[in-house]
């Protein structure tokens, strides 16, 4: 049943030609009793579509072909030959084309949209980048589908079917399968689409590493990649040796998380394995695993279990967030532990370095993916954990298809209310995930683009951090006076400091220009208080009390400006409502908007 649905929504309403050809010609039917029965199916079919949520604006441009014909032939039976038979191409083109353009023109949805979403995930479908691409691939369709039509007033079944049929499968298809990955390449947001589905939100420009970090900043590490995803094949099984302390519960399994949700779309069911739920003794450097019992480690605890869970493994993520520039205590005892896996003896690498062979077959992944996060904003604190990587990379010629590093971590706890920043990551993670089985590894402007920036300069990101610690210190202060509090995040989320803190932190001096100048807030209500924005020199610094000579003072409820941080209500439209006040140059309430983005 599945399988005849999937046809039947397939097809769409194009069956209805074949039903109206096949009766005109096989049963020799009338045209205009032809054309009913075809209108029959295109209308039915197009309901049918509308309550599946299955239709196309093809579908309606179909269906609207049959009507119009239906309705000429009725009303004036000397046009019946013209459209039903003579320029029967010709119409159904001009059709296809006004369906394509003309909603386009009025602000509707393109119809290209209508596919893509079949093949997107939905937190995409509302994103401004994956409206403008369809948008665009629209206009191009409704172009293709003009020309079709000019061509077909040539007679000739050349060039009344063929030719147009060519120019649309040869030109139109073909270029809805590229265009999204060209598109955002030009861009500069190369590599983040999947086998040629529009995957992502709008990804702005990758954030290069600095010159000194062992980041690859070249198109070769992708032609690297790429040479041992086509030798390795596609990547089968994914397990994930997951080295945080903290479990579930920090920043590393939610981003991690996010770029096994890209995995889990295409198919695969990653196996992640705890360290901290095992039992992992240290290694001692006795060598008896090289010795006495080849192979066999003395400590007798969980290492066993986890390398038979790991032998054969297609691909091994390795999983952690950054604990003094390399991997926490367990990640490292796991590491160590895997020594009773190599022999001792000392033989060529293929680059002339020395190295270990290993003990047998099977006993190593085939290629491992580092990730990692860190509380830092600059990415090359990840040096040392990637050079150490690298290194048992080299020596155990197991290829590394991915280094998917996530900088400034801690932060990502108010990623919603940062807003476009935040989800432009999680996008771009899942996008990693996505590659790893579409293509067998992760491109590098994929990679650039998980570490983009949270907030808009460094100076705004350590001012909101060190305001985070006070504010967690203060926290943990009063609770041991006897205060009872909420939960930490709903403290943090409720604190005034950390609201306003928080919009200085995505003060965007690019879209600020030249701009300088203070917004004093008077806040009234649970969160009485007072303090200013100062705007100077490019940066933007969050003051407590009162500024002299404010450019503008916004007095407001605290409840009225905290549904507006969270987009709840519309500034302007509370503003109108009179929910709060202004005094002082009302144009820089328009500004506002604008430089406190991210």
């Amino acid at each position: 049943m599945k399988h005849a649905a999937k046809i039947f929504f397939g097809a769409g309403a194009w069956p209805s030609i074949g039903i109206y050809w096949g009766f005109m010609l096989g049963l020799d039917l009338s045209m205009f009793w032809a054309a009913l029965l075809a209108a029959l199916y295109a209308v039915g079919y197009t309901m049918v579509a509308m309550g599946s949520d299955r239709v196309t604006k093809l579908d309606y441009g179909v269906a609207l072909f049959w009507i119009a014909g239906l309705l000429f032939s009725a009303s004036v039976p000397s046009f019946n030959q013209l459209y039903l038979l003579k320029y029967f191409s010709t119409f159904l083109y001009l059709s296809l084309f006004l369906m394509a353009y003309l909603p386009v023109v009025f602000g509707a949805e393109p119809f290209t949209i209508a596919f893509a979403k079949r093949t997107t995930p939905e937190m995409f479908w509302k994103t401004d980048l994956f409206t403008t691409i369809n948008r665009i691939m629209t206009l191009v369709w409704a172009g293709l589908f003009l020309v079709a039509m000019l061509i077909t007033l040539i007679p000739g079944v050349i060039t009344q079917i063929i030719i147009p049929i060519i120019l649309v499968t040869s030109v139109g298809i073909p270029f809805t399968r590229k265009f999204p990955d060209r598109y955002l390449e030009a861009k500069g947001m190369g590599g983040i689409m999947a086998a040629g589905k529009p995957t992502s939100t709008s990804i702005e420009a990758p954030v290069k590493a600095p010159e000194k970090s062992v980041q690859a900043t070249s198109g070769s590490k992708d032609d690297e990649r790429k040479k041992v995803a086509h030798d390795l094949g596609p990547v089968k099984n994914v397990h994930v040796v997951f080295g945080s302390p903290r479990n579930k519960k920090g920043f590393t399994f939610k981003s991690l998380d996010r770029f096994l949700d890209g995995i889990r779309a295409e198919g695969i069911t990653p196996e992640i394995h705890f360290l901290n739920k095992y039992k992992i003794r240290p290694c001692t450097g006795c060598y008896t695993c090289w010795t006495k019992t080849p192979g066999v480690c003395i400590q007798k605890d969980d290492m066993t279990v986890l390398n038979e869970k790991l032998e054969g493994a297609d691909l091994i993520v390795y999983a952690q967030p950054l604990y003094v520039f390399s991997v926490p205590g367990i990640t490292k005892n796991f590491l160590d532990r895997r020594i009773p896996l190599l022999k001792p003896f000392l033989i060529e690498n293929s680059d002339g370095s020395t190295r270990h062979p290993h003990r047998g077959k099977g006993t190593n992944s085939r290629r491992m993916l580092i990730f990692s996060v860190c509380g830092f904003p600059e990415v090359d604190h990840f040096d040392g954990l990637i050079k150490m990587f690298r290194l048992m990379s080299r020596s155990g010629q197991t290829p590394i298809i991915g280094e998917i590093l996530r900088p400034s971590s801690e932060s990502m706890r108010f990623g919603e209310s940062i807003g476009g920043s935040y989800q432009r990551i999680m996008d771009a993670l899942f996008d990693a995930g996505r590659q790893v089985i579409t293509q067998g590894y992760v491109n590098r402007d994929t990679e650039q683009a998980v570490q983009q920036p949270l907030m808009p300069t460094v100076h705004g990101f350590r001012q909101m951090g060190n305001r985070f610690w006070n504010t967690w210190i203060r926290y943990e202060e009063e609770k041991k006076a006897g205060k009872e509090l909420p939960q930490l995040e709903e403290y943090l989320q409720a604190d005034m400091g950390m609201f306003f803190g928080g919009m200085a932190s995505i003060y965007n001096p690019s879209k600020a220009g030249d701009f300088e100048g203070l917004f004093q807030f008077d806040i009234t209500g649970d969160q009485a208080g007072k303090c200013y924005l100062e705007i100077k020199d490019q940066q933007c610094t969050f003051n407590e009390g009162e500024a002299a000579n404010p450019d503008i003072t916004i007095h407001t409820p605290w409840d009225v400006w905290l549904s507006i941080g969270k987009g709840e209500i519309s500034g302007q439209d509370a503003l109108m409502q009179g929910k709060y006040t202004v005094e002082g140059d009302l144009g820089l309430m328009l500004k506002m908007q604008e430089i406190f983005s991210s």
